[in-house]
């Protein structure tokens, strides 16, 4: 693949991304009332943190590896499922520490459940 297309897929895919998340952040606010929304921000950053921090870059790999024996795909798959383990992990001690730090237990219960929705 070109360079040129390989930025052009790149573009399209971050500009579709920022789309869906744009129309699911409007329609969202447009459902819950300004507290539930503030409870739903909350979460979502500690989300956003997280799987930042966590992103290890395997779906990378996985697309620009040529020869994927099926062992380097077992590894993959292991390193996965470990990195979903620890986001879990993550969002439920990061939901006790954010619910106690905005002294509402809302916030910890939709974490919580984030945390089972997200791994």
């Amino acid at each position: 693949m070109s360079a040129r297309k390989g930025l052009t897929y790149l573009f399209g895919s971050n500009a579709v991304t920022f789309a869906i998340q744009f129309g699911g952040s409007v329609a969202i606010a447009r459902l819950l009332s300004p507290p539930e929304m503030g409870v739903y921000a909350a979460s979502m950053a500690l989300v956003w943190i997280i799987n930042g921090v966590l992103n290890a870059g395997l779906q990378g790999y996985l697309v620009r590896e040529r020869d994927l024996p099926a062992d380097k795909l077992g590894t993959v798959f292991a390193l996965t499922f470990a990195q979903s383990a620890l986001f879990a992990v993550a969002l439920f001690v990061g939901g006790w520490v954010v619910g106690w730090f905005a002294h509402d237990d809302r916030v910890t219960q939709s974490i919580r459940i984030l945390a089972w929705y997200g791994a």
